[in-house]
């Protein structure tokens, strides 16, 4: 047998197979997204956040912040969650979102979720508690076959006016939108669990007489759990559109907080920013 056949049969028998267990293919969205990679070795999670109204204040990527005078922020302790509309339609017989699937982390830093059935503007509880809350996406909708109102994210000591929360904010779904875009995220895993910030997209209507700052923390966690101190980790001043590749990066783990702001770095007046962040996460 020549050389040549010789490697053909390697190429057919031992190459392809490592090619299926994922030990030669690109870590990246689309393998993962086929499941071209080990199963449950590999996963990804999306940061989606925007606000139209970026001023000279440093915020929280988020819709309408600040809200009643509150700014976004993570859970601070385990909670009971509550969320609530702007609208009357947003009920369980109504022409907007009917219900929502809320995710996030529990006591021991462990993904769960459940659905809650919207009932206006009238507060509706979670059954399980939360240390953070992650997505909050439309499950069910009437003919609108979206969000009427302002879904507001908060827990069960705040109080609600007219659905909108008075002391604290942890996400907003805008109208229309049916899923909740703001610059918080979390991880579940711990320390031995690597994430990627792969990559990041920012679109905005920013221009060179009014640039904007887009600033990126995440916790320092990966040496004590309890810490909330944030690292800044990365800072942009744009004044276009902007996409990069982060995947060589700061290194995240699965006990981390992610937290986006924009604020304008000169000029007076408002931008328009919307942020995309891909993580790829290695589940060990």
């Amino acid at each position: 047998m020549s050389l040549v056949g010789l490697g053909e049969i390697v190429n057919d028998i031992n190459l392809n197979a490592a090619v299926d267990n994922g030990e030669y293919l690109e870590i990246n969205g689309a393998n993962i997204q086929f499941n071209r990679l080990e199963p449950g070795k590999y996963s990804r999670s999306t940061l989606l956040a925007d606000n139209t109204l970026v001023d000279g204040t440093e915020r929280t990527i988020g819709q309408g912040v600040p809200v009643a005078g509150n700014e976004l922020s993570f859970v601070v302790s385990s909670r009971i969650i509550t969320v609530a509309s702007t609208s009357g339609n947003d009920t369980s017989a109504g022409t907007g979102m009917r219900s929502i699937n809320i995710s996030g982390l529990n006591s021991n830093g462990l993904f769960q979720n459940e659905v809650v059935v919207m009932n206006g503007q009238t507060p509706v509880n979670t059954s399980l508690s939360y240390t953070r809350t992650i997505d909050v996406v439309g499950i069910t909708a009437g003919s609108s076959n979206t969000n009427e109102g302002i879904i507001y994210v908060s827990d069960n000591t705040d109080t609600f006016v007219s659905g909108v929360p008075q002391n604290r904010l942890y996400s907003i779904m805008d109208i229309g939108h049916s899923f909740a875009k703001v610059g918080l995220t979390s991880f579940s895993g711990g320390v031995n669990t690597n994430i990627i910030m792969d990559r990041i997209i920012v679109h905005t209507t920013a221009t060179e007489a009014k640039p904007v700052v887009i600033n990126i923390y995440k916790t320092l966690r990966e040496f004590d759990e309890t810490s909330n101190m944030e690292l800044l980790s990365e800072t942009f001043y744009l004044s276009t559109q902007f996409s990069g590749d982060f995947s060589l990066d700061r290194r995240i783990t699965g006990v981390d907080d992610i937290r986006v702001t924009a604020r304008l770095a000169g000029g007076g007046g408002t931008v328009s920013v919307s942020i995309k962040i891909f993580f790829i996460i290695q589940n060990n």
